[in-house]
């Protein structure tokens, strides 16, 4: 409010009737004001130069994404769009972002008064920035809110170390490997685990690529995540620790350092908008022959499925089956407790012989990552002595694995069996309600309904096996 005679400003949420200052009452309020939004609503074009026509204004009006949270929508978004209608004619962005608000772990509003405000410079000086930040990305599903907990910022630090050891180590087997000897290596494709990766590195492109064209960063987030941690460092580089030290072999020992260092290449280029700061330092430290010409990552070109070499879906299958059929012996090493320096004796029954050849060429991951010591294939595991052996299935593929053992350890056998068929005989009951329900069978299509189907028929396969497994214990 302004006085009129002493020119005197008041601000009150009352309308006053007097001055202040004189006591007049000869006042009137303010004409001279600007809602603080109306400027903010300018922004997408005043900032370029506007009214001038500068190159500015040309090169980056309109633009693609506006980014902010919901409770602005009405004052900053709305204005924005209506002010660039307006004055240039056409909004300033096609799409709109709108990102999660962080709330403590319990879901509840951060406040003072609560106590439950989680102040981000801590975290990061005890956790990482990257840490952070890969968390809030990784968490930041649209339409959710993020409840922060300082034990997943914890996680993703340990992340961290897993990527930084990871890059050390493939660094260390690597040492020798000359520009030629990498061009030389990736030409040559290497053995079925090289082809492995490269199709599981397209493929996790693919699905970034995807996730970020839809705005679904934390999906993005979970594809380089999964792959670069159990794909790439808990498998690949497992498997092919032998062939980077096979000097034996200098073909194969090219392909895998090539590989390997391909991969992980990658892996980092594609964490980088997640993990700058890592991304950026452990890339700087790869060989110059091997960072796409660059000499930083920020401004190296976004991983493409069309740079990636072909692979036949044949070797893929096959591999992921070898890794499959690991896990299955790892398990039954642990579940009868064998220690790990006790190596163990193993027969397959392979009827598909893709597989069966897949199997016998991955003897040296078994004897490496499982204590394996002797390999075997039968037709059938009728007539196998099966004193000590405990069973696993792995789609087709039945696994023997022999320990030496007592009358102990044959009841441990059979304690496991009668879980593995309970879990079995539990799944066919889920389908079996499945199939029996009227409305399912009618709406369903036909497609999904044999698919069931199938599912059923290899699910008794796979229990009449353990169930004569067991009948043969007693």
């Amino acid at each position: 409010w302004i006085c009129e005679d002493c020119n005197a400003d008041t601000c009150e949420e009352v309308d006053p009737t007097n001055c202040s200052s004189c006591g007049s009452t000869n006042i009137l309020q303010e004409t001279d004001v600007l809602d603080t939004w109306f400027s903010s609503g300018l922004w997408p074009f005043a900032t370029l130069g506007w009214p001038d026509d500068t190159k500015e204004l040309e090169m980056f009006y309109p633009n693609s994404v506006m980014e902010t949270g919901f409770d602005i929508i009405f004052f900053w978004v709305a204005r924005m769009i209506m002010m660039g209608k307006k004055f240039m004619g056409k909004e300033p962005f096609a799409d709109v972002y709108l990102h999660a608000m962080v709330r403590d772990e319990k879901g509840d509003k951060m406040s003072k008064t609560k106590g439950n405000v989680i102040d981000p410079l801590v975290v990061m000086d005890e956790h990482g920035a990257d840490a952070m930040r890969m968390t809030l990305a990784a968490m930041a599903g649209q339409g959710r809110d993020i409840k922060l907990s300082l034990s997943r910022v914890a996680g993703y630090r340990a992340y961290c170390n897993k990527i930084w050891n990871a890059t050390r180590f493939v660094l260390m087997n690597v040492e020798d490997l000359t520009e030629e000897g990498y061009k030389r290596g990736l030409a040559h494709g290497g053995g079925v685990q090289d082809q492995w990766i490269t199709s599981e590195l397209t493929e996790t492109i693919q699905k970034m690529q995807n996730a970020l064209l839809d705005y679904r960063f934390n999906d993005a987030a979970s594809e380089v995540y999964q792959f670069s941690w159990h794909t790439y460092c808990d498998w690949y580089v497992e498997l092919a620790k032998a062939s980077m030290r096979d000097d034996s072999s200098p073909e194969t020992r090219e392909a895998a350092q090539a590989t390997a260092l391909r991969c992980l290449e990658n892996i980092l280029r594609l964490l980088h908008p997640f993990m700058p700061h890592l991304s950026e330092k452990l890339w700087q430290a790869l060989p110059a022959f091997a960072r796409e010409d660059c000499d930083m990552v920020i401004v190296a070109q976004w991983p493409s499925r069309d740079e990636q070499p072909e692979i036949d879906s044949k070797v893929v299958t096959a591999q992921r089956h070898v890794n499959d059929v690991i896990s299955a012996i790892r398990n039954i090493r642990t579940e009868r407790g064998v220690p790990p320096k006790n190596q163990v004796n193993v027969t397959f029954v392979a009827p598909d012989v893709s597989l069966k050849s897949a199997l016998e060429q991955a003897a040296g991951s078994f004897q490496n990552l499982c204590r394996v010591e002797e390999i075997s294939f039968a037709s059938s595991m009728e007539g196998e002595d099966s004193e000590g052996a405990s069973l696993g299935l792995v789609g087709s593929t039945e696994i023997a694995v022999y320990i030496p053992t007592d009358e102990a350890g044959l009841e441990e056998e059979r304690q496991r069996l009668d879980k593995a068929i309970a879990k079995i005989k539990e799944s066919v009951n889920h389908v079996q309600r499945k199939l029996n329900n009227p409305n399912f069978v009618e709406r369903a299509p036909d497609a999904v309904v044999q698919k069931e189907k199938d599912k059923v028929a290899a699910l008794e396969e796979e229990l009449g096996r353990y169930e004569a497994r067991l009948a043969e214990l007693n």
